[in-house]
């Protein structure tokens, strides 16, 4: 995604910038390598911008917990429009202190497994991977141990060492962190997903020019997150086709099957609306906007945007 998304991106803005400002890009954990601290640099100015995961963050992005409900989007495009409006709306808390860049949902996460499944009896019992209060509701909801606080950097070691039986992940990472190696098979169903954003000081964005702002802001958001989404697709199914050629199984619910899904999984959105007063009324607001960019997106399409 950094190579193939992100650097291009920098190089349009730095052009457009023309010699105001330049963005310096440092890969690869460069900076510090606990994720958890990009945030708080940013907002302290120590760096101007970075890459953020919100449930690294204990606490501070509450409402990032609507975009792990189970089986709500179709893909992460939606997902993307959806966060990004209600950033902009100001219907997420947690990103008063910043200025968003852009906001985009990884690949919808299935199960990724080192054993055999054939149905949602294979996995009761099993230890998977989650992230978030809601990932290991929906990991009970179907009958799974859920086990938190295992950076995806380890999770292939963990599995290899029998710590893990799989985990809920995207396509697009299995074989950035090794996990491709470790699970076999591979269950086909969008079950949650996650939130990442790219973050900006915000002096550092009002020190800009107004010109350099709006250049910014035309090459960023939606744009951005476009770009992101597609590369992170064709990633995706590079390594869905990979791990095919090499004997992978790979299942596919069928409706019976997703029946059950959505039968064991409804429970977890009722815990989230009653969990904390006003979390109905979020709720509501966001099922609404996620139809609004469903209409929105149906009448790009039928216009070949």
């Amino acid at each position: 995604m950094i190579q193939d998304a992100v650097r291009p991106w920098i190089g349009k803005v730095n052009q457009a910038f023309d010699g105001e400002a330049v963005i310096e890009l440092f890969p690869g954990g460069s900076l510090g390598r606990h994720t958890t601290a990009f945030f708080q640099m940013v907002r302290d100015g120590v760096v101007d911008m970075a890459v953020t995961v919100p449930s690294h963050i204990s606490g501070q992005f509450p409402d990032n917990d609507l975009f792990q409900l189970p089986l709500v989007f179709n893909d992460a495009l939606e997902a993307s429009l959806t966060a990004w409006e209600m950033v902009q709306r100001g219907l997420l808390r947690g990103y008063e202190d910043i200025h968003v860049v852009t906001i985009y949902a990884t690949l919808p996460y299935g199960f990724h497994l080192n054993f055999p499944y054939r149905t949602l009896d294979d996995i009761s019992g099993k230890k998977i991977r989650t992230t978030g209060l809601i990932q290991a509701r929906v990991a009970t909801a179907l009958g799974c141990t859920p086990i938190g606080n295992i950076i995806a950097a380890n999770m292939a070691e963990t599995i290899d060492r029998g710590l893990l039986d799989g985990a809920l992940f995207g396509w697009d990472n299995l074989r950035a962190f090794g996990i491709r190696y470790v699970t076999n098979y591979h269950v086909e169903m969008p079950v949650t997903l996650n939130l990442a954003f790219i973050s900006m000081n915000k002096d550092s964005y009002e020190s800009l020019s107004t010109k350099a702002r709006a250049s910014l802001d035309r090459l960023s958001g939606v744009n951005l997150a476009r770009t992101i989404i597609s590369v992170t697709a064709a990633a995706g199914d590079d390594v869905r086709k990979a791990v095919v050629s090499e004997g992978h199984v790979l299942v596919h619910p069928n409706a019976a099957q997703k029946a059950i899904y959505q039968k064991r999984l409804a429970p977890v959105a009722n815990y989230y609306v009653e969990r904390e007063q006003g979390n109905a009324e979020r709720y509501r607001v966001f099922l609404e906007t996620l139809a609004e960019i469903r209409r929105s997106e149906a009448v790009r399409a039928r216009q070949g945007s």
